[in-house]
């Protein structure tokens, strides 16, 4: 067994100390921390994926039969059980010498042919990182879905970035729908109120904006519609918002030869920003396509009524 290399403390964290912990308090199980990992993180809860480097060794001749690094799922009896509780107790980084009971380890069964019936076994164990196993919606708290919805609309500009405006739609609303009850109301984690409405409006008017890149204007609609009816402040803090708002339906109803209401709409958002020069834009095509769509159906009425005079 290859022995700890002497270390500078002031250049380490090693903890050399003689300190026990008996974990299962029947002498069965012992570790002793060599060096203690990052405190802040905690330890891996019940079924995380871990990764740890570790060195076995039968006792009591201390002969190595193992030395691996190791990716397991906990409470899939992947690892010795022994090996698995201790895990749990560590924190990334850290490392221990673990010495384990036979019904710990590899009981009378063993470890043919290198670790017989009945064994101790030593282990020197690291762990090298830990993933939190995913939890379902329902038992997320509101912290954990307002954190959760931050990461996932960070995951649809990724993807909106690439051209990948569907997959970028479904993030967006995903992470709408994580901030919202099953009445479509908003529920925001305490004090952050005005952050989690912020991020269902963005993240609504985020898929508008997908919608459109793929022409579904139905659904560009509704998700301005929906973004809307959801501002608080329209004339004021909200006032960008509600302009994009206007402007993204305005421009599926375009699409959807819904020129009425589209009209509506380029003329609410001309009067919050009637600088802009997309809403001018915009307003050019309408008549455009109002046009256009006027003369196909006065070509289409002539048919008909050549059809009748000639019949």
């Amino acid at each position: 067994l290859e022995e700890v290399e002497p270390v500078d403390p002031a250049q380490s964290t090693m903890v050399m100390h003689g300190a026990v912990l008996d974990i299962f308090d029947d002498g069965g199980l012992l570790k002793t921390t060599l060096r203690q990992g990052d405190a802040a993180l905690g330890c891996p809860p019940p079924l995380s994926r871990c990764k740890v480097r570790y060195i076995a060794s039968v006792l009591p001749a201390c002969s190595r039969f193992e030395a691996l690094v190791k990716d397991f799922q906990m409470g899939e009896e992947q690892v010795p059980r022994g090996l698995e509780k201790c895990v749990g107790s560590m924190r990334k980084g850290e490392t221990c010498e673990l010495i384990c009971r036979a019904e710990y380890a590899y009981g009378d069964e063993g470890k043919p042919p290198s670790v017989p019936s009945g064994a101790s076994i030593r282990y020197e164990v690291e762990l090298i990182s830990w993933v939190a196993p995913k939890k379902e919606r329902f038992e997320l708290t509101d912290l954990e879905r307002y954190e959760e919805a931050l990461r996932i609309k960070a995951e649809g500009t990724t993807a909106f970035a690439s051209g990948l405006w569907l997959e970028a739609q479904v993030k967006y609303h995903e992470a709408t729908r994580l901030l919202l009850n099953d009445f479509d109301e908003l529920r925001p984690p305490v004090g952050k109120e005005l952050d989690a409405r912020a991020l269902v409006l963005a993240c609504t008017l985020n898929v508008a904006m997908c919608a459109l890149k793929r022409e579904e204007w139905f659904a560009a609609d509704k998700a301005c519609t929906e973004c809307l009816a959801r501002f608080a402040d329209p004339m004021g803090k909200e006032k960008e918002q509600h302009a994009k708002a206007l402007f993204r339906r305005a421009k599926a109803r375009i699409g959807m030869s819904d020129f009425d209401d589209a009209r509506k709409d380029v003329k609410a958002a001309h009067a919050l920003n009637p600088n802009s020069r997309e809403v001018h834009e915009l307003w050019d095509m309408l008549k455009e396509r109002e046009g256009k769509s006027e003369k196909a159906e006065a070509k289409v009425y002539a048919k008909m009524t050549n059809k009748l005079v000639y019949r």
